[in-house]
């Protein structure tokens, strides 16, 4: 057993962990990162497929540009090279017709995306009217009017094309969760913020390279280089609270760590392996009351391409995302083709075996793209993450907490606690620089390292304020 100090630790080397590992770095604050895995990235993983020896993710990771902390933290520490910018989106419906969504470079939010949905085949002309006035009615709603995102679509009359072809494609995706139990809140900050205030904010970034490797040495080194002392497999026993202050960090191992500050940045499913039931009901008393959702990838190798398109939302499946993994990741790879399809609060699978999940998005898959029987599957994968978001339920969302704690030098981060936003690798980074924020604060530097959402313009907030009348 060996006794060390150190001025801050941060428990959990997740995406919110590093977050505020980095604003601390930045700010000349060397921390200690310990993470009981071999590896860093949490629920950002991925794994090596050993039939075709590739790394594949646990899931697609999708940012938006109004992302604006993660884009922020992937230019910090040098990954932002990692991702790419999709100006597009491909709608694909039941019938198989393509509409392609993109935006007018030339027109400002929220027209910039109407003339794209006004020519979508998913939607007829009276489910597009129906939308535009639901979106209007959206951005001017009280929150305390609604319970849920479902109160809210059915007071306002939307339809079940509408549903179907836009609603909740987008929520369930983001938040993976069923229209009954999304907070209002959640769901109007998705869309509002996404589609509807700013021009830059709905193009979508994606992963080109294996999130295991994103996450990997790259990071590793920027956080070392600024003096961070990263230590991965590194599991905590406890963290000991004395007199309601912190005291020390326990390892598995036996070692001892002292420290004056500490950050625990671990899932709130796990909160309860590090923390005292004592100290838990004092932070967090509600925690036990969470909810999370599960989120599956299938993962099929084809010997010939079934579709050009690098990514597609599948309508009316149970297959929601497609992502041409051979062609976002640029892997080449004679007589095997790569795909990933993202199925989002999967809890009707969990049930089902593998190679049933894997044969109904095959067929789905056949269907929407129109592949005959000449292209084999040669091999498929199915990844399920039990616990990968936290459910933005209305009972639970008001027992988020704060980053700072009422015991001196406790803080918290991830993506459960209160941001502002709901379960994303935007809520996650907030939450990491929003403790550096309050640790700094502690001792008595006023640094502002969470960088400000994009600004709407004048002409946006008119439009919008016009735009009440057609909400009604």
């Amino acid at each position: 057993m060996s006794n060390l100090d150190s001025d801050v630790i941060i428990v959990g080397g997740g995406l919110a962990g590093l977050a505020c590992a980095v604003g601390l770095a930045e700010q000349e604050i060397k921390a200690v990162v310990l993470e009981s895995r071999p590896r860093l990235g949490g629920r950002a993983t991925s794994i090596n497929d050993p039939t075709t020896g590739e790394e594949i993710d646990n899931c697609q990771h999708v940012a938006m540009g109004c992302c604006v902390n993660f884009l922020d933290f992937c230019q910090r520490v040098g990954i932002d090279d990692c991702f790419v910018r999709e100006s597009s989106l491909t709608f694909v419906d039941k019938a198989g017709n393509h509409s392609r969504i993109s935006a007018n470079p030339f027109l400002p939010a929220p027209l910039n995306l109407a003339g794209a949905f006004g020519r979508a085949k998913f939607l007829t002309a009276k489910d597009k009217i129906v939308l535009a006035r639901g979106l209007m009615s959206l951005y001017h709603a009280n929150p305390r009017d609604y319970q849920n995102f479902a109160e809210f679509l059915d007071r306002h009359h939307q339809t079940p094309g509408t549903i179907r072809g836009y609603w909740e494609p987008v929520l369930v995706s983001a938040l993976s969760e069923s229209m009954e139990r999304i907070d209002f809140r959640a769901g109007r900050k998705v869309f509002v913020d996404g589609f509807l205030s700013h021009v830059d904010a709905w193009p979508i970034w994606l992963a080109k390279k294996p999130l295991g490797w994103i996450y990997g040495e790259r990071i590793v080194g920027w956080l070392k280089a600024k003096g961070v002392d990263v230590r991965m497999s590194s599991g905590v026993e406890q963290v000991d609270v004395v007199d309601n202050h912190v005291k020390q960090v326990r390892l598995r191992s036996g070692d001892l760590i002292s420290a004056k500050q500490i950050v625990v940045a671990v899932p709130w499913f796990n909160i309860h392996r590090v923390l005292s039931e004592e100290v838990l009901s004092t932070i967090v008393p509600n925690v036990h009351q969470f909810e999370a959702a599960p989120i599956s990838s299938v993962h099929l190798w084809y010997d010939q391409p079934i579709t050009p398109l690098r990514h597609a939302v599948l309508l009316e499946r149970v297959s929601q995302w497609l992502f041409n993994r051979t062609a976002i990741l640029e892997e080449k790879s004679p007589g095997r083709f790569a795909y990933q399809v993202v199925i989002s609060q999967s809890r009707e699978l969990l049930s089902r075996p593998q190679s049933e999940i894997a044969g109904l998005v095959d067929r789905e898959l056949r269907e929407a793209f129109r592949v005959d029987d000449s292209t084999t599957l040669l091999h498929s994968r199915v990844i399920t993450e039990h616990k990968a978001v936290f459910s933005p339920l209305t009972s639970t969302e008001r027992f988020r907490p704060t980053q700072k704690t009422s015991i001196k030098g406790l803080y918290l981060a991830g993506d459960w606690t209160q941001t502002g936003w709901p379960a994303t690798m935007e809520g996650a980074v907030i939450s990491g620089y929003r403790a550096a924020e309050e640790l700094l604060s502690a001792q008595g530097r006023r640094e502002s390292i969470v960088q400000p959402e994009f600004k709407t313009r004048w002409w946006t907030r008119a439009m919008l304020a016009a735009g009440r009348v057609l909400g009604r």
